[in-house]
């Protein structure tokens, strides 16, 4: 998967930032997340005016510290299916 999932921040505390290679819109991705129990947040909502010069479509901020880590796989695994829809 790492061709499709990139992640950055990873050492900043309780969230990262994740990078889907995909051409599916932000909203088609958070609409099908959604349904698997997944939910995403943008970065790109975030940032207000011209934003040209930096790609932030299909970059997330994940909060990690309420996750089950035992459900990570579970989480992973619908998470792969919404990105190769």
């Amino acid at each position: 998967m790492n061709q499709y999932i990139t992640i950055k921040e990873e050492d900043s505390g309780v969230h990262f930032m994740m990078k889907l290679k995909t051409e599916r819109t932000e909203m088609d991705m958070m609409s099908d997340s959604k349904s698997k129990g997944i939910k995403l947040a943008p970065l790109s909502k975030y940032f207000v005016g011209q934003t040209s010069t930096v790609n932030f479509q299909n970059v997330y901020v994940m909060n990690y510290s309420s996750i089950d880590l035992e459900q990570l796989p579970l989480i992973f695994d619908a998470l792969c299916q919404v990105l190769i829809k």
